[in-house]
């Protein structure tokens, strides 16, 4: 079967109270292939400081995908079709 493969392609529009130091904003996985229509992946948006992961904001992101593949709040990826998608953080 042909393999999906998302691509994330931005973090934008992520909304919570950031910290007061600076921190980064990381996607894991950072790329997901999925086996065929049905198939999903748990997406998760993390705060890292200093190469440590200080905060889960997975519930705080708003998450799109294009064609091929949903998304849903939880920021759960599932493929619709064949072909390669993006999903936006």
């Amino acid at each position: 079967a042909d393999l999906m493969r998302a691509i994330l392609l931005s973090l934008a529009a992520i909304s919570f109270a950031p910290a007061a130091s600076a921190a980064d904003l990381r996607v894991y996985p950072p790329e997901v292939k999925l086996a065929g229509p049905g198939r999903t992946q748990q997406l998760l948006i993390v705060e890292e400081e200093n190469g440590r992961t200080v905060r889960d904001v997975t519930a705080n992101a708003k998450f799109t995908a294009t064609e091929n593949a949903k998304v849903d709040d939880a920021g759960i990826v599932t493929a619709l079709a064949a072909g390669e998608f993006s999903v936006t953080a």
